[in-house]
């Protein structure tokens, strides 16, 4: 009896301990904050432009052929620092902070229509023509969409790992994230601390030394500083309307529109998509050059996981097809 007493005890000090870092997380005081996120990750050259009613955040540089980059789901403009290394000497790149990156404030509801207006705004503010469009995950979506809607604006795509079709939903079974995602959700919706993310990660890419701090940091920012989770929620739940069922049925039709050049990159590491779905994808663009190639040992991010790899592709890619820098 004693001894149950102890334990007993024991809970009681754990759970008084523990209570007010739970109040905390759930008025949303543990994520990392609008301006802590903005400290580290909108330095130079960094700028905020006023496009189509939200205030982006976005970086502009180089010179030559226009090549806008557009990130997908959890990541940010970052996500595109090693390509960016390598290619701005010979191509101007444009790339932005798509919601719900915190860094891009919008005051409109984020839905698919949403991100793909935002996409457009940013072009036609900054008057880009002739370009290469460079997507990843979601953001190799918006790429398409965009492709299908200005062909004349669109000289070639070049895509990784592209969600036109959805991943099983009993293939993702990452136990620390799954145990995670069941906890949050009933004691602290909207946190998720940043150990959470460095396992989240961990199933995405192969090299494990390429989860930096850096980018463990950066992930963590994109997908939980305040008020992204919430924001994010909201999307997937637009996303099941019936106009967001309707929009990503067009995206799949949207891809059989295109007619310029298309590159896929695929990482087959990748837990999250696996090589079938690439397949899969490449034949929706029957009427494009379309060149699909798989990377065995690769995960999510081919641009982050093997940038010189990668980059070396894509230029071969797009000089086949007259399109890159000369």
């Amino acid at each position: 009896m004693i001894k149950f007493r102890k334990v007993l005890g024991g809970i009681a000090l754990i759970a008084a301990g523990t209570a007010p870092l739970l109040v905390r997380a759930r008025k949303g005081e543990l994520s990392p904050s609008f301006s802590a996120v903005r400290n580290r990750f909108a330095q130079d050259p960094s700028k905020f432009v006023k496009i189509a009613g939200a205030n982006i955040h976005l970086r502009d540089e180089g010179d030559g052929p226009v090549m806008v980059m557009i990130h997908g789901a959890g990541t940010s403009l970052h996500l595109w620092n090693p390509w960016v290394a390598l290619l701005r000497d010979r191509y101007r790149i444009v790339r932005f902070d798509m919601p719900p990156s915190p860094l891009t404030r919008d005051s409109q509801p984020l839905t698919p229509r949403r991100q793909f207006e935002l996409l457009e705004g940013v072009i036609g503010e900054l008057d880009l023509r002739d370009l290469i469009l460079v997507g990843n995950s979601t953001g190799a979506n918006a790429a398409v969409n965009y492709a299908a809607s200005h062909p004349e604006n669109v000289r070639a795509l070049a895509l990784s790992t592209v969600p036109l079709y959805s991943p099983r939903p009993d293939q993702y079974r990452n136990p620390v994230v799954t145990a995670m995602n069941r906890i949050s959700g009933a004691l602290f919706p909207t946190y998720k601390p940043r150990w959470y993310y460095r396992a989240y990660v961990d199933d995405l890419i192969v090299d494990k030394s390429r989860i930096t701090e850096h980018f463990v940091a950066m992930y963590h920012a994109s997908s939980a500083a305040q008020g992204v989770i919430e924001s994010q929620a909201k999307y997937l739940a637009s996303r099941r309307t019936p106009e967001g069922l309707k929009w990503v049925e067009n995206e799949r039709r949207n891809a059989g529109a295109v007619r310029c050049p298309t590159l896929i990159q695929w990482g087959d590491g990748n837990t999250v998509l696996l090589p079938d779905i690439g397949d899969k994808v490449a034949a929706l663009f029957a009427k494009a050059p379309v060149e699909l190639i798989h990377y065995p040992d690769v995960g999510h991010y081919p641009s982050w996981e093997i940038p010189e790899k990668s980059v070396e592709d894509m230029e071969l890619f797009l000089a086949e097809h007259g399109v890159g820098a000369s």
